[in-house]
C-alpha cells in the first residue's frame, strides 16, 4: 500500500517533476488529480489553500511547498541519489533548482494578471528574462549529461518539466522555441526523457498532456562536509537576504570571510560579470568557485556542523524545514516586487493590501503550523526561524512604509520566536560585532 499522497491538479504543472521523482526512485505513490472545477471547493482542505501537497498516509498529515516535497521525495531512495547524500553536492543541485524557481516565480505571478499586463510580462521573459537566465544556466552545464555531472538529479527532473511546459503552447506569450537557442539544457532534457524510468511514467500517464503552471516555491538540504574551509560569504552591507546565512554560519561557530560589496560598486562588479547569475548573495569556495541563490547557500550552510543541527538529517524533519522556507520565500515573494515599484499610489496600495490581508493570512497560517512548537518547524532552531525571523524584522524595521511596524505583535508565536531568536548567544554575540548599515 501507499505510503504518499500527491493532491495536484490533473496537469503537469508544479507537480510532475515530483511524480518523475517518485517513479525514477521506485517508489508507490497515489496519485491524486483534482479537477480544476472541484479546486475551489476543495482548498479549505490544505494548509495554504493551494497545491501540490504531499499528504503522508501514515497519520494523514499534509506537506505544502513543491519544491521541498520534490526534495524529500528525491532523498527517500539513496540508492538512486536524486538527491545527493552530499553536502557540496546538494549545494549545485540547490543551485540549479532556486535558478529555474527564478523564472518560475514569474510565469506563475503572470497567471494572475489582466490580459495586458500578462502579455507585458510574459514578453519580458521571452526577450529578456528567460534568456538571460536561461543563458547562464546553459553555460554552467557546459558538456556535462545533466545540470551538475554525470548523474541525473531532481534538478534535471525540475528543469526539463518546465521546459517541457514551455514549449507546449500553454502558455500565451512564451514561443514554443523559447528553449530552443540553449543547447546545453536542451541536451540535459532529452537526457531525462530517454532514462528507461522516465519514458515508462510517461508513457503509463500518456494522457496527461495538460500544462498547468499553478504553484510555486523554494527550498534545499545538505549534510557534511569540511568545516576547514575558508568561505566567503559576497552580499551588501545589508540584512535581507545575507544576514540568515551569516546566522547560520555565527551559530554553527563556523568562520567565514563576510564580504560586504559597497552599492556604489554594484554596478561595475555586474558590468565585470564576477558573479554567476550577477546577483547576491553568492558563497565563494577556497579555489575561486561561487555557488548562487540564498535558501541553497543557507541550507548549505545550515549542514555544515551537524552538532548545531540547524538543519537536521533526518529527511522528515528537513521536509518541515523546508516546507517552512518555502512558505518564507512565498512572503518575501509578496512583499519583495512593492520595493521597486516606482508609482507611488500604486506602492501604496499594494502595501496596504499586504498589511490588511496576505501577510495576516500567511502569519496565521504560520502559526497554524507551528501549534505548540516555540520553533517554526518543531522544538529545536533551524535555518528556517533564522529565515522567517529575517522577514519579520524587516518587515519591523519600519523600512516597508505602508505596512505597519508592529504588525508581528498581533501574531503571538512569531513574535515570542522573533525573541527567542534575537536572545540566542551566538546571534547577540554576532550582531554587536557586525551591525548591518542598512
Amino acid at each position: 500500500m501507499a505510503q504518499y499522497k500527491l493532491h495536484y491538479f490533473d496537469s503537469a504543472g508544479a507537480a510532475e517533476h515530483i511524480r518523475m521523482a517518485f517513479a525514477v526512485s521506485g517508489i508507490e505513490f497515489e496519485d491524486c488529480r483534482i479537477p480544476f472545477a472541484e479546486f475551489p471547493a476543495k482548498k479549505a482542505e490544505f494548509p495554504l489553500g493551494q497545491v501540490p501537497v504531499l499528504e503522508l498516509k501514515k497519520d494523514g498529515s499534509m506537506i505544502t511547498q513543491g519544491y521541498a516535497i520534490l526534495r524529500y521525495v528525491g532523498s527517500l531512495n539513496p540508492s538512486v541519489g536524486l538527491y545527493p547524500a552530499d553536502a557540496l553536492d546538494r549545494l549545485r543541485v540547490d543551485e540549479v533548482m532556486d535558478i529555474v524557481k527564478d523564472i518560475h516565480v514569474k510565469v506563475a505571478a503572470s497567471m494572475k494578471m489582466n490580459d495586458d499586463m500578462k502579455m507585458a510580462v510574459r514578453k519580458a521573459l521571452a526577450e529578456e528574462e528567460i534568456p538571460f537566465t536561461f543563458g547562464k544556466l546553459d553555460k554552467m552545464v557546459g558538456d556535462k549529461k545533466f545540470c551538475t555531472g554525470d548523474k541525473m538529479t531532481i534538478a534535471d527532473l525540475l528543469l526539463s518539466n518546465m521546459m517541457e511546459v514551455f514549449s507546449s503552447g500553454y502558455i500565451d506569450g512564451l514561443p514554443t522555441t523559447v528553449c530552443d537557442p540553449y543547447t546545453n539544457l536542451k541536451r540535459v532534457q532529452a537526457n531525462v526523457f530517454s532514462d528507461s524510468r522516465v519514458s515508462s511514467w510517461k508513457d503509463k500517464r500518456q494522457g496527461d498532456r495538460k500544462f498547468a503552471m499553478v504553484s510555486c516555491d523554494s527550498a534545499v538540504v545538505g549534510l557534511t562536509c569540511s568545516l576547514f574551509m575558508v568561505l566567503k560569504l559576497h552580499y551588501f552591507d545589508a540584512a535581507n537576504r545575507g544576514e540568515p546565512i551569516r546566522l547560520a554560519f555565527a551559530i554553527s561557530g563556523i568562520k567565514f570571510d563576510d564580504v560586504r560589496v559597497a552599492r556604489g560598486d554594484w554596478a561595475a562588479k555586474k558590468a565585470a560579470n564576477i558573479y554567476p547569475m550577477n546577483q547576491l548573495p553568492v558563497l565563494e569556495f577556497e579555489d575561486g568557485t561561487m555557488a548562487s541563490q540564498s535558501t541553497a547557500i543557507l541550507r548549505y550552510v545550515g549542514s555544515l556542523n551537524p552538532s548545531v543541527n540547524l538543519y537536521p538529517d533526518d529527511p522528515r524533519q528537513r521536509l518541515r524545514v523546508d516546507e517552512m522556507l518555502g512558505i518564507v520565500t512565498d512572503v518575501r515573494g509578496k512583499i519583495g516586487p512593492t520595493v521597486h515599484m516606482t508609482d507611488e499610489a500604486q506602492k501604496a496600495a499594494a502595501r496596504k493590501e499586504l498589511g490588511e490581508t496576505t501577510l495576516p493570512f500567511y502569519f496565521g497560517r504560520i502559526e497554524k503550523i507551528m501549534g505548540e512548537h516555540k520553533y517554526s518547524a518543531g522544538d529545536n532552531l533551524t535555518i528556517a526561524d533564522l529565515d522567517l525571523v529575517g522577514v519579520l524584522e524587516w518587515l519591523s524595521s519600519g523600512i516597508l512604509t505602508g505596512i505597519p511596524a508592529d504588525i508581528v505583535a498581533g501574531f503571538p508565536l512569531l513574535f515570542n520566536l522573533q525573541k527567542l531568536v534575537g536572545s540566542h548567544p551566538a546571534v547577540a554575540l554576532w550582531r554587536e560585532k557586525r551591525e548591518v548599515k542598512e
